[in-house]
């Protein structure tokens, strides 16, 4: 692993445990897709899909249910 890929994936790994910490808070059982990678490059970009994953969860628990069905709200 490189000096330059050791610094990419620290920043991946708290991204990620930063946005899983959020939707936590909201949502305690939400899990994301998994995700399957063989190499750093691999993990990295697996880090960042996860925690962009958990950040849109999050937004769309904020935004209001509007429409018909069993999740509207009125």
């Amino acid at each position: 692993m490189t000096p330059s890929q050791e610094a990419r994936l620290a920043v991946s790994v708290g991204r990620m445990q930063e946005a899983l910490r959020g939707i936590h808070r909201r949502e305690p059982n939400w899990k994301p897709t998994p995700h399957v990678y063989e190499t750093v490059e691999g993990l990295i970009r697996a880090n960042e899909a996860t925690a962009q994953e958990a950040m849109l969860r999050a937004l769309q628990l904020k935004l209001p249910r509007t429409g018909i069905g069993p999740f509207a709200k009125e």
